[in-house]
């Protein structure tokens, strides 16, 4: 029998005429237990929860990951940045070593000309207090200028 209102009536008969007046027996049938209200709100409930765990996990997994790549990428940018920078260090270490060589040797130029000037202008006060003649000792003077 299925779950639900019965009515059980019962007539009685004692020898072949006499007919008893009808007695009625109401019962009710419970369903079973995995057919209950609470069971099958239990079951929607598992439902839902097993379709919102499809959706949910994944998402969260993606999230995870996105982070992650997020974090690599930043590390990767990281370490580019400081090789570029150690790239332009290097480039202006370079650069100075460069620059104070080429310094150095301008300054050394600037030494030897020095030397060179004052080597010519000992002869050239020598020839002039020996020199009476006017016009040697002017171009002696303004080759003197020129020099210094």
């Amino acid at each position: 029998m299925g779950s639900g209102t019965y009515r059980f009536l019962v007539k009685a008969r004692t020898n072949e005429q006499d007919i008893s007046p009808a007695a009625s027996l109401s019962f009710l049938i419970n369903p079973p237990w995995y057919a209950s209200t609470q069971a099958i709100v239990l079951y929607a409930l598992l439902a839902l929860s097993f379709l919102a765990s499809l959706i949910f996990i994944p998402r969260r997994r993606f999230k995870k990951k996105l982070i992650k790549s997020k974090e690599a990428h930043q590390k990767v940018v990281a370490r580019s940045e400081q090789e570029i920078t150690a790239l332009k260090n290097k480039n202006l270490e370079t650069e100075i070593v460069h620059k104070n060589r080429e310094l150095a040797l301008t300054t050394m130029n600037l030494v030897q000309r020095n030397e060179l000037i004052l080597k010519l202008q000992e002869p050239l006060h020598k020839i002039m207090r020996k020199t009476t003649d006017k016009v040697a000792i002017q171009e002696i003077k303004r080759i003197n200028s020129l020099l210094n």
